[in-house]
Parts: structure tokens; sequence; C-alpha cells
């Protein structure tokens, strides 16, 4: 069994995790709405590297990925 982890951003809560290959479900809130790469493209590998403090930008196309959560209901 492969070891690889993929950064993927579950679009429900908003988190970003490493997931391995054939994962579909977000640990955090058991949601199936796993993404790969940011809107314009960009792989979310950048993000798993950051510290948990401050915006996480996408280095492509700007997106505050940490401010949009702010505004969201997460339980």
């Amino acid at each position: 069994m492969s070891t690889d982890r993929t950064a993927r951003r579950c679009r429900t809560c908003g988190r970003f995790r490493g997931y391995r290959e054939g994962d579909s479900h977000c640990i955090a809130c058991g949601a199936e709405t796993l993404a790969d790469a940011c809107d314009c493209g960009r792989a979310f590998d950048y993000a798993l590297e950051e510290p948990p403090s401050g915006g996480l930008h996408c280095p492509r196309c700007g997106r505050d990925y940490r401010a949009a959560e702010a505004d969201w209901d997460i339980r």
C-alpha cells in the first residue's frame, strides 16, 4: 500500500488534509466533496506546509482560503 499523500480540500468544511489515492470522504466532516486543486487549477500541495496563522492564499490566483473559512459555520 502506498503512503504517498495528496493535499486535498473539503469543499464542505474547508479543511486541508493529506489523503491517499482512493480516499473520497473528508476526515473532519465526512462529506464526499474533496477537491484536488483550486478553481484556477493550482494543486493544494502548498497548503499543508503553511502554519495555521494568517491567510492562506493560492499562489496562482490569490484566493484567500482562510478568509473564506471565517464566514462558514463549521461545527
